[in-house]
């Protein structure tokens, strides 16, 4: 690794709220890293960064204060262009709950070098493994992308229940890097090149998926974009928590969430699915079979209210109608 790799790398966060103690321990980790950059988004926090960050004086840190809450988007677009603004050459995103294993970014700009030889600077991009929520990538089997519906897919079936129910019959594996098409922005290494390419995350999602649809653009244009399983994340807050609803769409959604958050989960959930696999035979079967299934533990539930939301929301989706929703809407 070069000697000056670490001075090229402009670390991005998006906080909110009352995320503190959260991100304390993030930027703490960071400076054991030698990470001297950071930009921290503050996406409608209730309390002073710029004071707080001021117990990290190892790392010059520049916060980005935005005038509400524009979801994360909105955010994560802001962090990078004032990351690349700074003169960074490369910006790796982090949550603001992704604590850095040691060791992780050099394990990250390792791979990234070695992988350089192989792919355009335009064209690579290089993710740090999230090991909480991204166990599924220690197995050799993949899941079939093409024509699933909110994660199901009759094709995958018996392999998902085997991995679920059976997970020491599954083969682990060797490999140090696993291609992916679409990663998280926790923990994702770009070059300045890769956004030119690419543009910034799209605001019209808001929030939700909005990372998955930025990184699909990368490897949808013939790029790159790798998990480095050396490179290791712990996510602080566990992963049930709302911030990762996407993840486990499938039924908790029928009573967990606001209304909002909800639909916005689903709608954008239901954009990329239809546009990425609407053209393959089994997608109106796997549509029909997670609508009917999510129908019957609505009724049984008494959550027929929500399924009417998320029925709303997947039609949006389909029709390519993202954005902003007036929270009145679902009164």
């Amino acid at each position: 690794m070069k000697p000056h790799a670490y001075d090229s790398v402009c670390v991005v966060t998006v906080t909110y709220g009352q995320r503190g103690h959260l991100l304390g321990q993030v930027v703490s980790a960071l400076e054991d890293e030698g990470v001297t950059r950071l930009v921290i988004v503050d996406n409608g926090c209730d309390w002073n960064i710029a004071a707080w960050s001021r117990e990290f004086p190892s790392i010059d840190i520049d916060v980005l204060q935005l005038p509400e809450n524009i979801g994360s988007a909105g955010g994560f677009k802001a962090g990078i262009e004032r990351g690349l603004e700074l003169g960074a050459t490369l910006v790796w995103l982090l949550d603001d709950d992704n604590r850095p294993e040691p060791g992780a970014l050099g394990s990250l700009l390792q791979q990234y070098e070695q992988l350089q030889g192989k792919y355009d600077t335009s064209a690579l991009a290089v993710c740090s493994f999230r090991v909480k929520i991204q166990q599924h990538l220690l197995s050799t089997w993949r899941e079939d992308q093409y024509g699933k519906f909110f994660r199901v897919n009759i094709r995958d079936l018996t392999r998902r229940l085997r991995l679920r129910f059976l997970p020491g019959t599954v083969e682990q594996t060797t490999d140090e890097v696993i291609p992916r098409a679409h990663a998280p922005y926790g923990g994702l290494l770009l070059h300045r090149a890769v956004v030119e390419r690419i543009g910034y995350p799209n605001e019209e999602f808001v929030v939700y998926s909005d990372d998955l649809e930025y990184t699909e653009r990368l490897t949808a244009s013939g790029g790159y974009l790798g998990v480095v399983l050396r490179s290791r994340i712990q996510d602080l807050e566990p992963p049930g928590h709302d911030k990762r609803l996407e993840r486990k769409i499938v039924f908790p959604t029928l009573s967990k969430g606001d209304d909002l958050t909800v639909f916005y989960a689903a709608r954008n959930h239901a954009y990329l699915d239809y546009r990425s696999g609407a053209k393959s035979k089994l997608y109106p079967v796997n549509r029909s079979l997670y609508l009917a299934l999510l129908f019957i533990v609505a009724l049984l539930r008494g959550r027929l209210h929500r399924f009417r939301l998320i029925i709303s929301a997947i039609r949006d989706g389909e029709s390519g109608r993202l954005g902003r929703i007036d929270s009145g809407r679902f009164v």
